[in-house]
């Protein structure tokens, strides 16, 4: 079980990831357009694996094949980072349960945020303009993993 203030901790390191992005995107401009589609396949990768994380108690082979059924659907569906970044909020209050499951799912949607942050970046903007997007876009992420938390414990 977790205490509050570290699950809130976490929640904003992982939140942090957005603008680690954006930092990193502002300083390789450059490398941007020539790498969206490897982000892309990186973004739908890792959250394919996130959302295999919550199956994980179950046999080994479960995780595994959702794992593969989303990167499979998110590949063909071509979604939004918005969409994409809502589940994670609903992972990580569920993967709070277990200490190790936790590690792991922050871990990940922190890569997410960084790839998303991205893969969302305008290069005509100024930095200070790119993180209040980012910011504005994503603050339902805090919002609802901090319901959740209290929801489920």
């Amino acid at each position: 079980m977790i205490v509050f203030i570290q699950y809130l901790a976490i929640i904003i390191i992982v939140f942090l990831g957005l603008l680690a992005g954006t930092f990193l995107s502002h300083i390789a401009k450059e490398e941007l357009r020539p790498g969206k589609k490897y982000f892309v396949f990186i973004r739908n990768l890792l959250a394919a694996i996130t959302g295999a994380l919550l199956f994980t108690k179950f046999h080994l082979i479960i995780p595994l094949v959702v794992g593969i059924v989303l990167l499979i659907v998110l590949v063909n569906l071509k979604t939004t980072d918005a969409w994409l970044y809502l589940p994670a909020s609903i992972i990580l209050p569920i993967a709070a349960q277990n200490t190790d499951l936790l590690i792991i799912a922050s871990s990940l949607i922190f890569l997410l945020g960084m790839v998303m942050a991205g893969l969302s970046f305008n290069v005509k903007e100024s930095l200070k303009k790119n993180i209040k997007t980012q910011l504005a876009k994503n603050y339902y992420f805090v919002i609802i993993a901090i319901v959740l938390f209290f929801l489920l414990y």
